[in-house]
């Protein structure tokens, strides 16, 4: 009897492997990220050979083999286990009271701890039509919405997000983007700067923005800032069509790329029903500046129905939303030392599962083309991941794939304006992010980031 579990260990844990693989490359992902799972492909095949000589061998052989195995794996779980120590304590509380403390002691003033949550029902208190961000991408995997919204809600006070001590808000423009309005009535704009929150201007106010900076320069004409929290490249292909195209006194797009997630994002939304009509057909459209009085709705839905869900219990203080976080962080830690997720990631060094550069390919040539068509010019900002630059890094997949979205964007004679020249000359890239910590960046990071994409457009022979 125990010859025959012996014998059969290795077959069971194939069989195991095999399903599960199997259940995640083409159930999961639809095999849309075979290359991923190529690695474990090759490894289940030679586990098989294996297993066909391991039933040859003496009981001794395998017993002696089988001990060695769950050796490895043993060894293996204490160095996963080495890799996530440092990730078990709840250092973003620690961080959020020394924050509160440097906040007091820098501005004079307290630190605002309310959660989003509170801070949007004092508000309504005050003001009936106050609204908050809710990112577009809550919407994009829903089925049967009349419009699927690209924007927030229009011409209210919106609140976003603290990171420094205060919460940011903006007076959102016509078309619920983060604008003063009069910028659609000037006779030209200059510039329309796309990307995800870092454009959005998150945890700044308006004036602090990327946009909000240009503004205070001598600069003609008009500047916009189309960016929303969320956005990855294909949700930009939906607002150049929705928004860009239709109007023919823009010069020039900023595309700001943000690779510490904008690959992830773009898996996102590629599982979109609508935002993938966007690159079906070239001439798809929901005539969204038609209809924001629907947006506004839809907005004003949502905000109404995730208080509802609540029914009152919700979070009072970032301190508490801090405990929840941790709380599913530990789940998730659970999950990845199970599956040995750090080691692999060290091993294989494969691209992460949420990455694929042929889809990045076909949006930019969906991009450049819809510009080309309105003689648009088109800038592409590379913009780093903060996180190369602290001591300990940590893991960023996307960041792998500098040099390949830098080549795909040359590809089509986009020359990039990449930010790690910026940050590499910097006293301190990290000083740039609120308490040199995480999160997006600082009044004074978001000024200094705007500064060097101007002076390298303005020496662009191109520049209108």
């Amino acid at each position: 009897m125990r010859n025959k579990i012996i014998i059969f260990i290795p077959h069971i844990l194939l069989a195991l492997l095999s399903v599960y693989i199997y259940y995640k490359s083409q159930i999961v992902h639809d095999g849309n990220i075979n290359n991923y799972y190529k690695p474990y492909f090759i490894f289940i095949i030679f586990f098989f050979i294996f297993c066909l000589c391991y039933i040859k061998l003496s009981y001794e052989n395998k017993k002696n083999i089988l001990l060695l195995s769950f050796s490895i794996f043993f060894s293996l779980y204490l160095v996963e286990l080495y890799l996530i120590l440092d990730q078990l304590d709840n250092k973003a509380l620690k961080q959020f009271i020394n924050q509160k403390l440097e906040y007091k002691k820098i501005y004079n003033a307290e630190y605002d701890n309310r959660s989003v949550a509170k801070i949007y029902l004092d508000e309504k208190e005050q003001n009936k039509d106050i609204s908050k961000v809710v990112p577009p991408k809550e919407f994009y995997l829903e089925e049967n919405m009349s419009v699927y919204p690209l924007s927030g809600k229009s011409n209210v006070e919106t609140i976003y997000c603290n990171e420094i001590g205060y919460y940011s808000r903006y007076k959102s423009d016509r078309y619920g983007f983060n604008n003063p309005d009069i910028e659609w009535d000037k006779k030209k704009i200059n510039f329309v700067f796309l990307g995800d929150s870092m454009v959005h201007g998150a945890c700044v106010n308006e004036e602090n923005t990327f946009t909000g900076n240009l503004r205070k320069k001598s600069i003609e004409g008009g500047i916009i800032n189309l960016g929303q929290g969320g956005f990855g490249p294909l949700s930009i292909l939906a607002v150049i069509r929705e928004y860009i195209i239709k109007f023919q006194n823009i010069d020039n797009v900023i595309w700001i790329y943000y690779e510490g997630n904008d690959l992830s994002d773009l898996n996102f939304e590629m599982k979109s029903n609508t935002l993938r009509k966007y690159l079906q057909d070239e001439d798809y459209e929901q005539n969204l500046i038609a209809k924001q009085g629907i947006i506004n709705e839809i907005i004003e839905n949502r905000i109404n129905q995730s208080f509802k869900k609540i029914e009152g219990k919700y979070f009072e203080t970032k301190e508490e939303e801090i405990n929840n976080n941790y709380s599913k962080k530990k789940r998730v830690l659970f999950s990845q030392y199970i599956k040995l997720y750090h080691i692999r990631q060290i091993i294989f060094k494969h691209k992460n599962e949420y990455i694929n550069l042929k889809d990045f390919e076909v949006v930019t040539n969906n991009i450049v083309n819809s510009l080309k068509k309105n003689n648009v010019n088109l800038y592409f900002v590379y913009l780093e991941n903060y996180g190369r630059y602290k001591k300990n890094p940590g893991i960023c997949p996307n960041c792998r794939h500098k040099k390949d979205i830098l080549n795909i964007v040359n590809k089509y004679n986009i020359k990039p304006i990449d930010t790690g020249n910026f940050f590499k000359n910097h006293e301190n890239p990290m000083a740039l992010i609120p308490y040199q910590t995480q999160g997006h960046f600082t009044e004074e990071g978001y000024i200094e980031i705007s500064n060097f994409i101007y002076e390298m457009i303005s020496n662009d022979k191109k520049y209108k």
